[in-house]
């Protein structure tokens, strides 16, 4: 096991978000930069909860994702439509 940090990461106007398990907030950025294929530099990124167990890093970006689940445990989850409206 290894000692990951939640993130949440999103563009610079805040349109979107995704949460990242990893060991670093660069990491966790970088991560999302060449899976977005978004500027690193327009990434947004906050640290949510830190210290959390975890086999492998991971990367959220919709509630089907595998790990949605941990996000929720650790009390975050995606907004609804009618939240973001």
């Amino acid at each position: 096991m290894i000692k990951m940090n939640l993130y949440m990461v999103t563009d610079s106007n805040y349109e979107w978000c995704c949460f990242v398990f990893d060991t670093s907030r660069n990491r966790a950025k970088l991560w999302v930069s060449n899976h977005f294929d978004e500027s690193y530099i327009s990434l947004r990124c906050k640290t949510l909860r830190k210290g959390i167990n975890l086999s492998q890093p991971m990367l959220i970006d919709d509630p089907a994702s595998e790990g949605y689940n941990l996000v929720l445990e650790c009390g975050y989850r995606f907004a609804t439509e009618d939240e973001v409206n």
